[in-house]
């Protein structure tokens, strides 16, 4: 069955998820979905579904597929069949409020949640509040501002919003397998790989969830491009395998989630040793092969 996630952010997991509550570096958590998103629901076992992410690439025996794991089966929800979204929260929550028939409902959007305008960006609806329908055809009212809309942006403009996701999540602590700005673990947020899938989703790009499938994907970059697009690294004296990746930013910056300091900013001299300038792919930095990555033109 196909379904979609109708909780914030669920943990997905491998079996071996850790019992109780979650872990900054459970290594049983393998991604996380946000609201909305799209689940390939397998099978249920007890409070348990095992389910495929189908927005969430990943390559595995060959091939590419959705990453799969497992999902608590009360966050299962079906998706409205004339849902077509057309713009995503950019902020790392807002409080959306509606009215069914069981009465007034709050609900928190996290980033990345995808909705559809019920009118055409920038027409007015007063209140300093716009109308949207969510993943399951309930109608919303949420703050002027908070959406961005990725079929009407040009290049620079997703660019900017890439960005403007990722500096927003400054400070937050690494978080394993993490990918929402809306965590139970309270200032956390992502790892390297969750920081890149979540900024970009916002821009309406969805890439694959770990740092090798996103290498994989990219178009790649004798240097660091523009804003926005991505720095690899390799496992030290393999560089053939991918273990990290880290946002370009405007000037000398790079913006990247790592274990010790979490989501910070940093420069290429700082990072690599070498400005932005001269440094290339294929350079080596402590024995680790640099690389550079593009999604868009």
């Amino acid at each position: 069955a196909d379904l979609a996630l109708g909780t914030n952010t669920a943990d997905l997991c491998s079996p071996a998820c850790a019992p109780g509550e979650p872990a900054p570096m459970d290594r049983g958590r393998v991604s996380q979905v946000l609201l909305g998103e799209n689940l390939r629901v397998f099978a249920v076992d007890g409070e348990r579904a095992r389910v495929e992410a189908v927005e969430q690439a990943h390559f595995s025996s060959g091939a590419w597929g959705g990453y799969a794991g497992w999902v608590p089966a009360a966050a299962l929800a079906t998706p409205a069949p004339a849902m077509k979204p057309d713009a995503v929260v950019s902020s790392t929550a807002t409080q959306s409020f509606g009215r069914t028939p069981d009465g007034v409902f709050k609900r928190r959007l996290p980033m990345g949640a995808r909705v559809m305008r019920l009118r055409p960006a920038g027409e007015p609806e007063g209140a300093g509040l716009e109308g949207v329908r969510l993943f399951d055809g309930t109608q919303a009212s949420i703050a002027k501002g908070a959406l961005f809309s990725p079929p009407a942006a040009v290049d620079n403009e997703r660019r900017d919003a890439i960005l403007g996701a990722a500096l927003q999540l400054l400070g937050r602590r690494y978080l394993w397998c993490g990918r929402s700005a809306v965590q139970t673990l309270e200032g956390t947020a992502v790892d390297c790989s969750g920081l890149i899938s979540l900024a970009y989703r916002v821009a309406g790009v969805d890439t694959p969830r770990d740092a090798h499938d996103q290498f994989l994907k990219a178009v790649r970059l004798d240097r660091a491009g523009k804003p926005g697009d991505l720095m690899f690294l390799s496992k030290t004296g393999r560089p053939e395998l991918i273990n990290h990746v880290a946002l370009v930013g405007n000037g000398e910056t790079l913006i990247e989630s790592v274990e010790e300091a979490g989501v910070r900013e940093t420069t290429f001299s700082k990072r690599l040793g070498k400005t932005r300038g001269q440094i290339k792919s294929g350079d080596q930095v402590n024995g680790r092969t640099v690389y550079f990555g593009a999604y868009i033109p």
